[in-house]
């Protein structure tokens, strides 16, 4: 049998010891690694499981879920990339740049979560481009794709969200904004709009929820009935919802 003494009420740095102290177990208790937790067991005080990469030790009977103390989860990390072995509730802001990110996108990663895409968007600004550089319509009733592209920093789950603003010209025409992916035709999203000869227009509000590759380009695409038409800006961000 192991005995687990009581220990001062100051216990030492996990990061900095090779050696970390346990809870007071009324004197003494057997200890048992018992592995991964399983759903339905009951379970004893002085056993050990493993739950999303934490190791936890039971002190009283349970047949209950192990949870992770608030304390367990320190402040968010930084990063290029996801941490490689997140455990329940781990906060990470992912940016394109520690030294001039563009962009801040702040995750929490929920393991309960039954899909692929355990990272959960919970604030931040996406990536973004907006463009004045005008580029003529084609007015050949065909999607075209058209301006910059935005790289995809991971699969998932992302929101297109978009706008343009150009004029017609000599020629009143039928005008729609899409979303090219991977270089694509564009998908259509919602109808076209009329737009009278000699004025100008603006798409705006273009949204679409899309599942995205890691490395993916997108960037805007347009249908026109009418030649002569001109497009003078185009703005569009991504917009995560989950990440994996």
């Amino acid at each position: 049998m192991t005995e687990i003494e009581a220990l001062a009420a100051t216990s030492p740095d996990p990061a900095s010891t090779n050696w970390v102290p346990m809870w007071n177990l009324n004197g003494g208790v057997n200890v048992v690694y018992d592995g991964d937790w399983a759903s339905g067991r009951t379970y004893q005080p002085g056993e050990i499981v493993v739950l999303g990469g934490v190791t936890y030790m039971c002190v009283r009977q349970t047949t209950n879920r192990p949870t992770s103390w608030a304390t367990a989860v320190t402040m968010p990390t930084y990063g290029t990339t996801l941490p490689a072995s997140p455990v329940d509730g781990q906060e990470h802001v992912l940016v394109d740049s520690v030294a001039a990110p563009t962009y801040q996108l702040r995750f929490r990663y929920n393991a309960q979560n039954t899909g692929t895409n355990k990272w959960e968007f919970i604030g931040g600004s996406g990536p973004h481009i907006e463009s004045g550089a005008g580029w003529p319509m084609t007015g050949d009733s065909q999607w075209h794709q058209f301006g910059p592209t935005i790289t995809v920093p991971r699969p998932g789950l992302w929101r297109f969200t978009g706008m343009i603003w150009g004029t017609t010209g000599a020629n009143a025409g039928n005008v729609a904004v899409g979303v090219c992916v991977a270089g694509a035709a564009p998908t259509f999203n919602g109808g076209q709009t009329s737009v009278p000869a000699s004025a100008w227009f603006s798409l705006t509000h273009f949204e679409r929820a899309l599942t995205l590759a890691g490395g993916n380009t997108v960037a805007m695409g347009y249908y026109a009935t009418a030649a002569a038409m001109n497009i003078s800006v185009d703005s569009f961000t991504l917009t995560p919802v989950a990440i994996s």
